[in-house]
């Protein structure tokens, strides 16, 4: 590459940054702002089970906790009525 090759990619670089930079589109400020949700108290309690599991997963869906536990070879879910922690449903195999 010759001198005047490199520095036209010197002066060049700068101005396609330059322009790369300053041509972005410009943000509503309404859209910036989030409003916090509504306020809530958490607090954390022991709840004993006669189920024995490796706890992997839990999700809440409704009245129910359902738990995932991938180590298991005969259960992979428990499903738990809430707020008692009644066990309603365990099952799933791997495969």
């Amino acid at each position: 590459m010759s001198m005047f090759g490199v520095n036209r990619i010197v002066y060049l670089l700068p101005a396609l940054l330059f322009m790369a930079c300053g041509t972005g589109q410009k943000s509503d400020p309404s859209q910036m702002v989030e409003t916090f949700p509504v306020e809530k108290s958490l607090f954390a309690g022991k709840v004993t089970v006669d189920e024995v599991f490796s706890l992997s997963k839990m999700m809440c869906k409704g009245n129910y906790l359902f738990v995932n536990d991938v180590r298991s070879n005969e259960n992979l879910v428990y499903q738990y009525l809430l707020p008692g922690f009644k066990c309603v449903y365990k099952g799933g195999s791997k495969g």
